[in-house]
């Protein structure tokens, strides 16, 4: 009987590097709840679209009502009537955007508290967050917390995705800063194809080069596995359907072995 050797080792995914020309905007749909005032939820919903329209980096549009609707077929939220950022983030994906910014009104001891966070779709997970709190007694006060929301929602970090990945400007390719978990060789590029990670489509694993690249700037870019003591491998798209390239983020070796499984990140 023959047996095979399946080694996994860790995925990361390298990607083209978009310039301050690119036109490339990242969709965020606008969901704003906690108010039964449909003025003061249209109005907010509004102020926040604008904000991120000019923002410049992203086209936005308020789909409070599509999401209500999407919610109420949720088994929890009719239970519950709260909602989590998995849930969001699934709701995102059949939307077809890369984030969703949820606007919230609470009412305490006479005050209104507004707070907007925004949920990456693929991720599920917060990546910028702003509140703000007041009266709200008329249109200028309304309209001027809106805005304020909005000025630290788009402060956080929206605008440039640290958390998620970085541009190599130097070397002319982005890399993502997060770890995809382990694979086979063979899976690794599927897992890269197959991320949406910051609204991007074309993520990839990295060349022999470009991994050689990523060891030597692993200190700035971080969240790479470098403890000998932990299979500090990844992976490279280099090699064929047998053999393959990796790279070793503790000592910098490269070896080329065959199917195994690694970190893909």
């Amino acid at each position: 009987m023959k047996k095979f050797l399946f080694v996994m080792l860790a995925v990361i995914c390298a990607g083209v590097s978009y310039g301050q020309g690119s036109t490339v905007k990242k969709k965020v749909a606008v969901y704003v709840t906690g108010s039964n005032d449909v003025s003061i939820t249209k109005i907010l919903g509004s102020k926040i679209t604008e904000a991120i329209i000019k923002n410049g980096k992203f086209s936005a549009v308020e789909r409070t009502d599509a999401i209500l609707s999407m919610l109420r077929r949720e088994q929890t939220y009719q239970r519950s009537g709260n909602v989590d950022d998995s849930q969001i983030g699934k709701l995102g994906r059949e939307l077809g955007v890369h984030y969703v910014a949820i606007a919230e009104i609470v009412e305490a001891f006479g005050t209104k508290y507004v707070s907007a966070r925004l949920v990456d779709t693929e991720l599920a997970e917060v990546v910028a967050f702003g509140d703000v709190y007041g009266d709200i007694n008329n249109m200028l006060s309304l309209i001027t917390m809106s805005e304020k929301v909005a000025e630290k929602l788009l402060g956080g970090r929206l605008g440039d995705n640290n958390a998620l990945y970085m541009t190599l400007e130097n070397y002319g390719f982005m890399v993502m800063k997060r770890d995809l978990g382990n694979a086979t060789s063979h899976s690794a590029e599927s897992m890269c194809k197959g991320s949406r990670l910051g609204g991007f489509s074309d993520w990839r694993l990295p060349n022999q080069s470009e991994l050689a690249i990523l060891y030597v700037e692993k200190n700035l870019i971080g969240g790479f596995v470098t403890d000998s003591n932990n299979n500090p491998w990844y992976w490279s798209s280099a090699g064929d359907n047998i053999f393959f390239w990796m790279q070793n983020f503790s000592s910098g070796i490269q070896v080329l072995v065959a199917q195994l499984t690694m970190h893909t990140k």
